[in-house]
């Protein structure tokens, strides 16, 4: 059995299925195959597969209370679903998803730019007719988190310990703690990338 796993490098003109599918497929090396309309080739323990919308993109619009902060064209985005990451493609099949907290990463159209990454708390999504909608009640650029100040939020929201026997109070505490934790392990991952 092969998962999909992150490719070293994938093939010229193939897209890494691996971000958007949570799956293992039964199959051997150099098995093709297809799967959720895209053609698919096992090879070096990854799989690869071109899709039929290859190439082409649907409308991302990320909303906040403070006003819109992505409307334009993508070719693929993730956003961090209530129960773990959820990848999006042209095309897909329409779902109403709530979030939780973590990274949305968008990748935006040669027109548009490269790729976005935001943290995203909580709020819902939507993909129909090719648009894909987040609401959400806040969203943070992963360029502007600056890991001693989340670190500074973490010590913050940790100290304020809830009342004994208050079960209520005690799961917005573990709420927010899990929330700024998430928020501070991306601020590290910048790290690590070079910034």
């Amino acid at each position: 059995m092969v998962g999909l796993a992150a490719p070293r490098t994938a093939p010229a003109g193939t897209l890494d299925l691996a971000p958007f599918f949570d799956l293992k497929l039964r199959s051997s090396p150099g098995e093709r195959g297809r799967f959720l309309g895209c053609r698919f080739l096992v090879q070096d323990h990854a799989c690869y597969g071109v899709c039929a919308v290859a190439g082409k993109t649907f409308v991302v619009r990320l909303i906040t209370p403070m006003g819109k902060l992505i409307d334009a064209p993508a070719l693929s985005a993730q956003i961090p679903a209530h129960d773990g990451l959820m990848g999006f493609l042209p095309n897909r099949a329409a779902i109403v998803v709530k979030l939780g907290n973590g990274p949305m990463r968008v990748e935006m159209d040669s027109g548009a730019g490269g790729s976005r990454e935001y943290f995203v708390e909580e709020g819902f999504a939507q993909m129909a007719n090719n648009r894909l909608t987040v609401l959400t009640s806040k969203a943070t650029e992963t360029d502007s988190l600056v890991e001693s100040a989340v670190q500074a939020e973490v010590t913050a929201v940790e100290a304020k310990t809830p009342a004994a026997g208050n079960r209520m109070e005690a799961e917005r505490y573990q709420a927010n703690v899990t929330k700024v934790r998430a928020k501070l392990a991306m601020a590290k991952g910048r790290r690590g990338k070079g910034n």
